[in-house]
């Protein structure tokens, strides 16, 4: 019967290959893909769950789905994945001489990694913002309550990737938000107050978590 020596083969092979560069991107990015399907499902779970209250007759599968899943889905990864990321890439780029000098003290590069994260958080905020603008809106007063939410929307889903590093809580947040909206305009029973209650109560809820989480 042939021995095996677990630490010497782990040793061998198997910390080679968790520790090695590459396979940890790999493994991050698998992660990341369980995170956001998990977020996915709980959403279409929610979605499925408003359907069965609501009927054929009030709402249209179709459309309750590309509001609380489809489009939170799609604009976390445009807004939060790519844009933040090349406004990262961006700052990252221009801070190069900052980083090189040696004498640089510890607490100023901090104090730059902070200063570059609230803008690239709040520009994709108004960039995010911006980009509702081209929905269709009854008034100019409606088309600014949009942009203000959405942007105040935009900086929590931005902190809340950057915070915990995945798509996942920015996704959730989103979508629950669009949730209660929906919930708003198919159930004109439900409260008015409620419903704005409910809205501030998952933004303000968002937010704080944001403080919460930590950034690799």
């Amino acid at each position: 019967m042939i021995k095996i020596n677990i630490n010497k083969f782990s040793y061998n092979y198997i910390e080679p290959i968790i520790h090695h560069a590459a396979n940890q991107w790999v493994f991050r990015v698998l992660l990341e893909v369980i995170k956001v399907v998990a977020a996915k499902i709980f959403l279409n779970y929610l979605v499925k769950c408003l359907f069965n209250e609501l009927g054929t007759q009030k709402a249209s599968y179709r459309k309750i789905y590309a509001n609380v899943v489809f489009a939170p889905l799609i604009e976390e990864i445009i807004f939060r994945f790519f844009i933040l990321k090349a406004i990262h890439l961006i700052g990252y780029i221009a801070s190069l001489p900052l980083l090189d000098l040696d004498d640089v003290e510890e607490d100023k590069v901090k104090q730059q990694e902070k200063r570059q994260e609230m803008i690239r958080v709040h520009l994709g905020a108004f960039i995010f913002a911006a980009a509702h603008l081209l929905n269709p809106h009854r008034d100019k007063i409606h088309a600014l309550i949009q942009f203000s939410w959405s942007y105040l929307g935009g900086v929590t889903y931005g902190y809340l990737t950057e915070r915990y590093d995945s798509l996942a809580p920015a996704i959730l947040s989103h979508g629950l938000n669009n949730y209660v909206a929906i919930l708003g305009i198919t159930c004109p029973e439900i409260s008015k107050t409620l419903i704005v209650l409910a809205l501030v109560i998952n933004r303000v809820v968002s937010y704080v978590l944001c403080f919460k989480g930590s950034s690799n």
